[in-house]
Parts: C-alpha cells; sequence; structure tokens
C-alpha cells in the first residue's frame, strides 16, 4: 500500500474487475508499525498519504524473500543490485484503507491484525517467533505489525447486468465490455488491475 499515491484510484480499479459477489484479500504490513524507524524511534506521520521520499531507491526485495515468497524457485535474484532512482512512500492510516474501500461499493467482510511480521525483521532487535514470522523485542508491549482485509463486491457489481469484465488477449488490458454492443467498444479500467481478474470466484461460468 505504501507504493500508492491514490486510494480511491486503487479500490475503483478492484471493484471494476470483480464479478459480483468476487472478493478482494490483501494481506500488508501495518501502517502504525511504519511509523517507528529500524531502532524504534517514533520517525514518521500515521496516515495522511503525506509523500516521503528517501534518496536510496529500491533494493531487490523480492529477490531477497525469495525462500520465502517463491520457494523453490530456480535462480536467485541480481546481487549487490543497485536502484539510482530515489523512493516515494505514502504511509495511509487503517481507516483511510477501510474508507476507501467502502467508498465505490465494496462489502468490508473482515478486518484483522496480527502481531508478527512475515519474513521481514524491519526492526532491530526483534523476535524470532518461528515460520519465518518476526515480533518486537522481548519485553515490549505488543503492537500490530501486519493486517488483512477482505472485500466484496455485490451481487450485482459495479457494471450494469448486460456489462461483463473481461480480459482482452490481444493487449493484455483488462476492460468492461458491453455484451450488448456489435461494435466491440470497450471502457478501460486501469492496467494495474489486471492481476486481480483472478480474483473471480471458482463457481463463475468463465
Amino acid at each position: 500500500m505504501i507504493w500508492l499515491p491514490d486510494l480511491d484510484e486503487w479500490a475503483e480499479g478492484i471493484a471494476a474487475v470483480l464479478a459480483p459477489n468476487g472478493r478482494f484479500v490483501l494481506v500488508e504490513f501495518h501502517p502504525f508499525a511504519m511509523r517507528f524507524d529500524e531502532k524504534w524511534f517514533l520517525a514518521y506521520p500515521y496516515g495522511g498519504g503525506t509523500p516521503m521520499t528517501e534518496a536510496g531507491g529500491v533494493g531487490d526485495y523480492v529477490a531477497d524473500s525469495t525462500d520465502l515468497v517463491l520457494p523453490g524457485a530456480p535462480g536467485v535474484g541480481v546481487e549487490n543490485a543497485e536502484n539510482p532512482f530515489p523512493s516515494c512512500e505514502f504511509n495511509w492510516s487503517s481507516a483511510e484503507v477501510l474508507g476507501a474501500a467502502r467508498r465505490p461499493g465494496l462489502t468490508i467482510e473482515s478486518f484483522d491484525e496480527y502481531p508478527y511480521a512475515n519474513g521481514r525483521q524491519g526492526f532491530e532487535e526483534m523476535t524470532q517467533l518461528g515460520d519465518k514470522r518476526w515480533g518486537v523485542p522481548a519485553g515490549r508491549p505488543e503492537i500490530p505489525l501486519m493486517y488483512s482485509l477482505s472485500v466484496r463486491l455485490a451481487d450485482g457489481g459495479l457494471f450494469p447486468p448486460h456489462l461483463r469484465v473481461i480480459a482482452d488477449t490481444g493487449t493484455n488490458y483488462p476492460h468492461a465490455h458491453d455484451a450488448t454492443d456489435t461494435t466491440h467498444r470497450r471502457r478501460p479500467v486501469p492496467s494495474w488491475c489486471q492481476l486481480l481478474l483472478l480474483l473471480i470466484p471458482a463457481d463463475s461460468p468463465e
């Protein structure tokens, strides 16, 4: 979520590609924990979406977490990777994320918080809890380090009944296609939402 400058666009994109009664599930690091620097000092604002720019570029953290996110994957990431471009993060509060999810008509099914971080030792002296989970240092009060959110699109969907969300294999770009329109004109939705097409329920006829 920290890479998103606009939560409303994010939520509207989810609603645009979900099938009626489809579900979107998010698991993310908790924004409250993101207020701390690596030494556990309060250093960053909670919420507001204020851009925070770091001179150092984003590293290859996916490759660094290969054994967790892609167990058994062949090869390794780029060794000693350097990114010359500065990074920009946006720390959204829990309320801001939930509010954005509700605005396009998504129903919040659950919101849960967890006192551990999966596969990330982002702070000093974190306690290893097993199963590649890390908690706060021993002797300190627990705080939420991760959260999960599950939302569902109403049966009626975001589009009128005669519209369906499809993937245009010719352009790798998702569209809302009017099934009654013989000219095959299309209404685009944000391209970064394409992966969310995987969230169409298993009992969907498509």
